[in-house]
């Protein structure tokens, strides 16, 4: 019997935030869980070790933003990757993502490292420390 061609398998999308409500989607939750792929495979495509199918390099759907603020403002670096396997990410400098009442030693590049099997993607953001400035509100994002 020849059966129908199965839908096409969707690309696992994982995001990562700080956000409490979306435990799923949290960085921390990220770097020590891996994502669990769909179930549904093209018909007679092989399964991988993980019991995903395919294999596609990540890629960033929205990357991290560029940031200056000033001393003791929190931040935070937001990123959303597809890919399959599902990627895994990690944060570069010092493995955060999160930073609350940062200091000019916080400033520099932050990378989001997305890592799927054997295949990986990068993408950077600059956060940039400037000295308290009387009352001011939180700084805007720059590109």
């Amino acid at each position: 019997p020849v059966l129908p061609p199965a839908p096409s398998l969707p690309a696992c999308v994982l995001g990562c935030s700080a956000s409490p409500c979306l435990p799923p989607l949290s960085a921390s939750w990220l770097s020590t869980t891996p994502c669990q792929c769909p179930s549904l495979v093209e018909a007679g495509e092989p399964l991988q070790e993980d019991g995903c199918s395919g294999g596609e390099v990540p890629t960033f759907l929205v990357a991290p933003s560029s940031m200056r603020v000033c001393r003791g403002e929190d931040v935070m670096f937001t990123c959303r990757v597809s890919g399959q396997p599902c990627p895994v990410l990690e944060w570069e400098k010092d493995g955060h993502f999160a930073l609350f009442g940062t200091r000019p030693p916080d400033a520099g590049v932050y990378v989001c490292r997305a890592r799927s099997g054997s295949r990986e993607a990068l993408a950077a953001a600059v956060l940039l420390v400037e000295p308290r400035r009387g009352r001011e509100g939180p700084s805007a994002n720059f590109s």
